[in-house]
């Protein structure tokens, strides 16, 4: 198949995959309810909604209202050897996980946190500890049967060099579940995708904001799927992933009529 990239409603999309396609998925969702990439939501921010047997009435009801369908759909994708990488706050991180990511994917079925620490921050205050991190939340489909590529995965140095043996220094270590700075963002997908996929393996993105992914896929040997509804997000899209070909541009629509091809690179 070709790699492709649809702008558009990403849950009509994604309802529209097959089931167990996707061997990993990776998803970092707006992190402000009023992001919600112009996507349907409630009109009432108090309207009550059950997850499980739980309701909730806050503001915070309309992020998980938003998001649990998008996760369902991405559970129903996921392959029998897939992994999900969920990529958030610290704050909204655990309110997804114990609210929807577990009840989803299933508590039994977390695998990892994985803390990446980035170099700087935009926020000023005095008044509490300041974020200088993400939380990305590892979730599989079945115990039994994930892939996780330890050799393939980039070492890191040993801050002791000297206190181990050859061998071991010219490997280098395995990295840890907390991922500083030196790991830019195209490094961290690199290692997500080397991790979690092999080589003709289909990657599917939500909410992408540029061709990121995309071209990690390309440079790993994997194929991908992109979506996203912010015309923005398209442009830096087409701009990363200029020149390069086996790219389907596709634009779903929310109608009945379903998708239709286009638009090309060029209206971007």
């Amino acid at each position: 198949m070709k790699n492709r990239i649809y702008f558009g409603d990403d849950l009509k999309i994604l309802e529209e995959l097959d089931d167990g396609s996707a061997t990993l998925i990776y998803i970092k969702p707006p992190v402000e309810i009023d992001n919600l990439w112009r996507l349907p939501l409630s009109n009432e921010s108090t309207k009550a909604i059950t997850i499980g047997s739980r309701k909730y009435t806050d503001l915070y009801d309309q992020y998980l209202e938003f998001l649990e369908p998008r996760l369902v759909q991405a559970r129903r994708v996921l392959s029998s050897k897939g992994t999900i990488y969920f990529h958030s706050t610290p704050e909204k991180a655990h309110y997804c996980k114990a609210l929807l990511l577990d009840e989803i994917f299933g508590s039994d079925n977390f695998l990892n946190e994985a803390i990446w620490v980035y170099s700087n921050t935009r926020q000023k205050s005095e008044r509490r500890w300041l974020e200088k991190h993400d939380n990305i939340l590892v979730y599989i489909k079945d115990f039994d049967n994930y892939i996780f590529n330890t050799d393939d995965i980039d070492r890191l140095a040993y801050m002791a060099p000297n206190l181990v043996g050859k061998k071991k220094r010219s490997r280098g270590k395995l990295p840890t579940d907390t991922w500083f700075e030196e790991l830019t963002p195209n490094g961290l997908l690199s290692q997500i995708i080397k991790a979690s996929s092999n080589r003709k393996d289909l990657v599917v993105q939500l909410f992408a904001i540029d061709g990121s992914v995309g071209e990690t896929c390309l440079k790993l040997g994997r194929k991908f799927i992109l979506l996203s509804n912010s015309k923005k997000a398209m442009k830096k899209t087409a701009k990363s992933l200029e020149g390069k070909s086996n790219i389907e541009w596709l634009e779903f629509a929310t109608h009945s009529k379903g998708k239709r091809r286009g638009p090309t690179r060029s209206e971007f």
